[in-house]
């Protein structure tokens, strides 16, 4: 079993969808896996892979209820080489948002349904994640804070302190709170990853989403957003600048 993953994402590094293909990685055991980045002037060498592939998987984010601009262009280009090779592959897309719904991902996943329909090849059902900017730094920080507590509990028994339940509660808590986050998802991507590996189109699309309530998530990712502004982009050293002296 050949399975060819795109990542969709504009950013080169650090996207949602990056870390989405690699989870899928490494859950598709058995089978010979490749991620490749879409972006210009590799169009030719992934739409090459096409002809020996058994599935191919898109992980993509969803921009304003669609494609990327550069995927539309990919897959003006895929849906040719598709027709003159006669290609014949399932194909499955990972649809992430920044809204905590992923059910808001429903009609981009009708768009590759159509895409595939019209280059003759196998839809075979799509994945909508919501909360995909918070499932990334979840999964980015909780493993870190988890190894933290374990190390003191480590440290604390090490110190002489007695061995029971109590000194492992910190890391058990927290393990069971990034559980319940992530369930969903996790449950959500192997039910995919299942499908691939059985060669297998779903009988519908799949929705799941981080599992905490709205209110609280439009919060933290009004918060996360604007920090992310700041520091990713020119405002702050605007701010702190000096001004110019107008030209005379």
């Amino acid at each position: 079993m050949k399975v060819l993953i795109l990542n969709g994402s504009p950013r080169a590094k650090g996207s949602v969808s990056g870390c989405i293909a690699k989870k899928l990685k490494r859950l598709l055991f058995g089978c010979t896996t490749e991620i490749c980045q879409i972006k210009a002037g590799s169009e030719q060498e992934i739409l090459e892979k096409f002809k020996s592939i058994d599935a191919l998987v898109f992980a993509l984010p969803l921009y304003v209820d669609g494609m990327p601009s550069h995927v539309i262009e990919f897959l003006k280009k895929a849906e040719a080489f598709c027709k003159e090779n006669n290609c014949r592959f399932n194909v499955y897309t990972l649809s992430n948002n920044g809204f905590i719904e992923g059910r808001q991902n429903a009609v981009h996943l009708e768009q590759f349904r159509c895409w595939c329909a019209r280059a003759g090849v196998e839809w075979a059902g799509g994945l909508g994640i919501g909360g995909g900017e918070m499932l990334r730094v979840l999964t980015l920080i909780y493993p870190w804070i988890i190894l933290l507590d374990f190390c003191l509990s480590i440290f604390w028994l090490i110190k002489g302190a007695e061995l029971n339940l109590k000194l492992f509660e910190s890391p058990l808590r927290d393990i069971g709170i990034f559980s319940f986050f992530c369930f969903h998802f996790w449950f959500s991507l192997i039910a995919v990853s299942r499908d691939i590996r059985k060669n297998r189109k779903a009988k519908k699309n799949r929705f799941t989403r981080i599992i905490v309530p709205a209110a609280i998530f439009i919060v933290f990712a009004d918060i996360f957003m604007v920090l992310s502004s700041l520091f990713k982009g020119r405002i702050i050293f605007t701010l702190l600048g000096k001004c110019k002296e107008p030209e005379k």
